[in-house]
């Protein structure tokens, strides 16, 4: 399963989040060699990383962390909106209630047989569109590798924001793009890594279930 985390249920992840930050580290720096500005002492925490920030942590069999994502509001400031709002060259960049970020989507390659990577990697994407369903995101943007644009596009409503560009600093081109969240989609992901059981689990403490549920008929409902 993949547990979710918003500001809700923080307080049950302080250990987990730590963990979170450090094998964001792990992928991003040491596997993947990002020179990512803000990280350093084996932790990688950058600007977006904030009280209204949803994550998604999957976990291998043993209990290690393997594989994370995170979701910010569009309504407010994101890496498309302030690092890379280039990548948007063909209009406004997405500002909406309904469509969240989907940044930092890191899986680690330790300790993983490829079987198992690919396992953690469905596993968040399916993650991402079940949690999106039920608490009313619409959409997501994301900036990813051109190579991957495909596989977004054919799971997903996926449509760009801009034209492939080329990163400087990694020399490897990029895409940013917007993908519609619907259940045929989630079929889709499920047919296409052929998980067909749900993947998301969301612990909360209890003063806060009736008003999460209460949020969640108003979303539905609207």
């Amino acid at each position: 399963m993949v547990d979710i985390v918003t500001h809700e249920n923080r307080s049950l992840y302080v250990d987990a989040l730590d963990e979170m930050f450090r094998l964001r580290y792990q992928v991003a720096v040491n596997e993947m060699g990002w020179p990512l500005p803000n990280a350093k002492d084996g932790y990688d925490i950058d600007e977006f990383d904030t009280e209204d920030s949803i994550y998604l942590l999957e976990y291998a069999d043993d209990g290690r962390m393997v594989a994370c994502a995170r979701l910010n509001p569009t309504t407010k400031p994101n890496l498309l909106s302030e690092i890379f709002p280039n990548y948007c060259d063909f209009g406004t960049i997405p500002k909406d209630d309904r469509i969240y970020e989907y940044s930092r989507y890191m899986v680690t390659k330790k300790g993983l047989s490829q079987a198992e990577f690919v396992r953690a990697r469905a596993n968040i994407t399916l993650a991402v569109n079940e949690f999106c369903l039920a608490y009313g995101i619409e959409q997501v943007t994301l900036l990813t590798y051109m190579k991957n644009y495909p596989i977004a596009a054919h799971i997903w409503d996926t449509l760009p924001l801009g034209t492939p560009q080329v990163y400087d600093v990694d020399g490897i081109q990029y895409i940013a793009a917007i993908s519609t969240l619907t259940e045929e989609g989630l079929e889709r992901s499920r047919k296409y890594s052929g998980i067909t059981h749900k993947v998301a689990s969301m612990v909360v403490p209890l003063t806060y279930a009736k008003q999460l549920a209460t949020s969640r008929q108003v979303k539905r409902a609207s």
